[in-house]
């Protein structure tokens, strides 16, 4: 089976056709993701045992190798720290579930702003953060 039918079917399985989703799940750039799917470019060995081990699927699924099942979402490994957040999370009443993914939006947006900040401000004032570095 073909690596980009293996991926569209993943994407479409398991991050509801979204690009972005996926890219973000296996930390690479969108942009990536979309010249893998549209041909641009070959979705290689390294990428292809990349996507495995970060969703956990089983080493060859991505070039169609027979073998278990791709695991679903709940099935894949999840750090100690995670498992402990979704069963606390998942004892929450759905409306402060609500409450809490808010928040958590809220933080995110917050960050990324400042994020963004930073790197313009790096790129702004290179004499200085010259000048700093030297002192």
């Amino acid at each position: 089976m073909d690596r980009r039918v293996c991926l569209q079917r993943l994407l479409n399985s398991r991050f509801n056709g979204s690009q972005a989703e996926f890219a973000r799940a296996i930390k690479r750039s969108p942009a990536q993701v979309n010249q893998w799917l549209s041909g641009y470019r070959t979705l290689g060995n390294a990428g292809a045992r990349h996507i495995e081990l970060t969703l956990a699927l089983p080493t060859g699924w991505m070039d169609g190798a027979t073998g278990p099942a791709m695991p679903k979402p709940s099935e894949t490994f999840l750090s100690p720290d995670k498992q402990e957040l979704l069963s606390l999370f998942d004892s929450l009443p759905e409306s402060e579930q609500d409450n809490l993914i808010d928040v958590l939006k809220k933080k995110k947006k917050y960050y990324d702003k400042r994020v963004e900040e930073l790197l313009a401000m790096r790129k702004t004032q290179p004499k200085q953060r010259m000048e700093l570095q030297q002192k």
